[in-house]
């Protein structure tokens, strides 16, 4: 999926590579990676290779279909955590997608009835960045639970590799810089097709400690990435909103611009 904003004044539409991010700096605009981009240089483990060899031709259609339900776990989750009513829709809705957010509601309705879980709005999916580290994410959800601030990450895919550790420890850290907060613990929540244990979901706790290896390995796999990919720039497409015959005729019709003098700065 990509990402795009609509220019209602000026009648175009921007199309962005949804792998990387669009940081303002005062007058200065940034594109940096996302944390899931750099990861891409991270190894995925033997069992990755065997399900891409067992898929063949077909991995690309089920990364695609996987990226969408994913997509719509995280919506679901939003939308329940900002107040709002969340409805299944016949012929909309898939029913594993409603089951699976099912499960993720139970295990909301257990963590409120451990402690009190203190969120502000603003804090759910909401984005970060480091400006000296050149990255950005998106990060799902930073609540207090009892007397500590959690960080969580939503995981909806069959397994959490590695990545997941550095995924979670990276946004933790740019949250910290940020927001000048002190996190006490990372959550990374599975909720996978294929039922963990009863209760259909797991959670694995990071430490602080942990946090501190995961983030300098993270910061190793970007040096990596950056030597394989030395000049990276997001792609970037300009579209017009309104089209006749004059200006087909007269007009550049899409319009590339992968340029910024800040792309890697």
């Amino acid at each position: 999926m990509e990402q795009y904003f609509i220019k209602e004044d000026i009648k175009r539409i921007d199309v962005m590579d949804q792998r990387w991010y669009e940081i303002q700096e005062g007058e200065k605009k940034h594109f940096f990676p996302g944390v899931t981009t750099y990861l891409e240089a991270f190894p995925k483990g033997f069992g990755f290779r065997n399900w891409l060899k067992a898929t063949g031709y077909n991995s690309e259609i089920l990364f695609e279909r996987a990226g969408a339900f994913g997509a719509q776990f995280h919506s679901f989750i939003e939308k329940t955590l900002h107040g709002e009513k969340v409805k299944f829709v016949e012929h909309e809705t898939d029913i594993k997608l409603w089951e699976r957010y099912l499960i993720w509601c139970e295990f909301w309705k257990e963590l409120n009835q451990k402690g009190k879980v203190v969120y502000d709005p603003t804090m759910i999916e909401y984005m970060v960045y480091d400006l000296g580290n050149r990255c950005a994410g998106t990060v799902d959800f930073l609540p207090t639970v009892g007397n500590k601030t959690v960080i969580m990450d939503w995981k909806s895919g069959n397994w959490v590799e590695d990545e997941a550790e550095m995924q979670l420890s990276a946004y933790w850290d740019m949250t910290e810089k940020l927001y000048s907060i002190e996190i006490q613990e990372g959550w990374i929540c599975h909720f996978p097709e294929k039922k963990p244990n009863k209760k259909g979901y797991k959670i694995k706790i990071i430490t602080p400690e942990q946090k501190e290896v995961n983030a300098s390995d993270f910061r190793h796999v970007q040096a990596v990435w950056h030597r394989a990919n030395p000049n990276a720039k997001p792609k970037f497409l300009q579209y017009p909103m309104e089209i006749d015959l004059q200006y087909i005729q007269e007009n550049e019709i899409i319009k590339r611009e992968a340029t910024s003098e800040n792309l890697n700065s």
